[in-house]
């Protein structure tokens, strides 16, 4: 069974595309939409680092965390199904291949994060994965 790829026109939409073009001109919904889940995920991280416990109910706090977490790993899956094809394809240490460390690496803490809820890093980690997964994005909007 052949299943139908989903793309859509940059011209209807309005987009510019910086999520990934095919050789028609045409933007991947898969790579928007991790560009978009990150930027969802870092806000969420930051959020739930601004609502901490100690500033807000303890609710306000676990429902951001647990948001972030979710759309880090929405954003990690996101990307890999959109960008597997690149994996190797470029020289070393461009900026992709930072990018994708950065994000990597703050996802996966972010993910980690609410399994660490109880003890004493569980604010270090979250942060780290906040701070690493934001300079992941702001990597790539610069580079």
């Amino acid at each position: 069974m052949d299943y139908p790829q989903i793309v859509y026109s940059i011209e209807s939409l309005g987009l510019d595309g910086a999520g990934g073009m095919d050789e028609l001109g045409q933007a991947s919904l898969l790579s928007d939409l991790h560009k978009y889940f990150g930027y969802g995920a870092v806000a969420l991280g930051a959020a739930a680092g601004i609502f901490n416990p100690a500033l807000a109910e303890d609710d306000i706090h676990k429902v951001l965390g647990a948001g972030a977490a979710a759309m880090s790993a929405a954003t990690l899956g996101l990307g890999f199904a959109a960008h597997y094809d690149e994996i190797g394809t470029e020289p070393a240490w461009n900026s992709n291949l930072i990018h994708t460390i950065l994000g990597i690496s703050g996802g996966t803490l972010m993910i980690a994060a609410p399994f660490l809820a109880d003890t004493d890093i569980h604010p270090f980690v979250g942060g780290a994965g906040v701070v690493l997964m934001g300079t992941g994005v702001v990597w790539k909007l610069a580079f």
